[in-house]
């Protein structure tokens, strides 16, 4: 999502809680003698914490801005990253005492996809003193983006490699540095041409796990699917829910649940909907979700506690299955080499001694020899499948 939409999705998700919530407390208790269900207030209301960056906060003295916050229902203030925490932060946490105000985070430009290492390092050396000072602050910490730019330009690392040197690198020393200081590295997913390594939510929050303590990914940025997620918890129905995804998901995703929600709309069963999904889409995933779907819409229940079990499942198997191809690739890398090992062999000795392999090539023997060695290669090339593969 777009950090302006922020503002937008915090208050749909903010208001859609709320109305969960008094319509979960409602449920079950008598109605009123319009036929309407009567609502009673939760015993804590949702709150919404709104925060704004310093640069975008009226006023030119630093008393000024904070006035402003707290005049007009702020609850945090987000500071420019680079030389402004540590030139401006002992002043800033003197001006907030008192206040109801908390520091959120420092935001600023950060790249950790040069090709030199040079470079990357000093990116590093740049926010560690910065890092230093936003503990003293007690923030919470330090918003990065681990590239900005397309990664296809020259100078620049792949995908790949930057999520390798980020996870075991760069970010995690950033990461460690900011748990030794008591405040944290912030992912920032973002839905940018400029940003297009880390879009989603759900790959910051793999790297994050990767990474381990000191790192944590910006909620603010939530996708469509966290969003059709908090909806689901605030009671909304799964046709508004899946009006989310189809707004900010990409094809075919996008695709294949417009055409469901256009049969629920032309009067088509949900389940009958799902199950058109799963024919197009035959999947064993896919499978699963319709089925949690079709349960919960026939026996009732949360449907988004079973929608986050299910999704914590199918990532577990995934990064599983992830782990196993990765312990398995050195014997598939071998089963290649053995396999294609005699006939390399073969091709040498025709280079090297012709008679001989004239003999192999001209004679009813050789002929039977090469046989035997087909059906032996064939017989160990499905033994060596059957070896590596691991069903999860």
């Amino acid at each position: 999502m777009k950090r302006r939409d922020f503002l937008k999705t915090s208050a749909v998700a903010g208001v859609a809680t709320v109305c969960g919530t008094q319509l979960a407390a409602a449920q079950g208790q008598a109605s009123e003698g319009n036929g309407m269900p009567k609502l009673t207030l939760p015993e804590k209301p949702a709150e919404l914490n709104l925060c704004l960056q310093w640069w975008g906060i009226p006023g030119g003295e630093m008393k000024e801005k904070l006035d402003f916050l707290e005049a007009n229902g702020f609850g945090a203030v987000e500071i420019p990253s680079g030389d402004w925490p540590i030139k401006n932060g002992d002043a800033l946490v003197e001006a907030m005492k008192g206040r109801k105000l908390f520091l959120a985070t420092a935001c600023g430009p950060s790249d950790f996809s040069y090709a030199e290492q040079a470079k990357r390092e000093a990116e590093v050396q740049k926010f560690l003193p910065v890092i230093e000072a936003l503990g003293r602050m007690k923030s919470v910490g330090l918003i990065l983006c681990p590239a900005r730019g397309q990664l296809s330009e020259p100078g620049r690392l792949s995908g790949k490699e930057l999520r390798k040197d980020f996870v075991e690198n760069t970010g995690k020393r950033l990461a460690q540095h900011a748990a030794k200081h008591g405040t944290s590295i912030v992912l920032e997913p973002l839905r940018r041409n400029e940003t297009p390594f880390l879009r989603q939510v759900a790959d910051g929050a793999r790297m994050a796990a990767d990474i381990g303590p000191g790192m944590r990914v910006l909620e603010a940025g939530v996708g469509s699917g966290a969003l059709s997620m908090t909806l689901l918890r605030a009671g909304a129905s799964l046709g508004v829910a899946l009006q989310t995804v189809l707004q900010d998901a990409q094809a075919p995703l996008t695709q294949e649940f417009g055409l469901m929600v256009r049969e629920q709309r032309m009067g088509v069963p949900l389940s009958r909907a799902l199950g058109n999904l799963h024919l197009r889409m035959p999947s064993e995933s896919v499978q699963m979700v319709v089925v949690v779907l079709q349960v919960a819409g026939a026996t009732g229940g949360s449907v988004a506690g079973l929608l986050d079990r299910l999704a914590d499942t199918l990532r577990a198997r995934q990064h599983l299955e992830m782990k196993m191809d990765m312990l398995t690739s050195q014997g598939k890398l071998q089963a290649w080499v053995i396999g294609a090992l005699p006939w390399v062999l073969l091709l040498a000795l025709t280079q090297v001694d012709p008679h001989s392999s004239a003999l192999l090539m001209g004679t009813s023997r050789g002929h039977t020899v090469l046989l035997m060695v087909v059906g032996l290669e064939a017989i160990g090339a499905l033994m060596m499948r059957r070896i590596l593969r691991i069903v999860v």
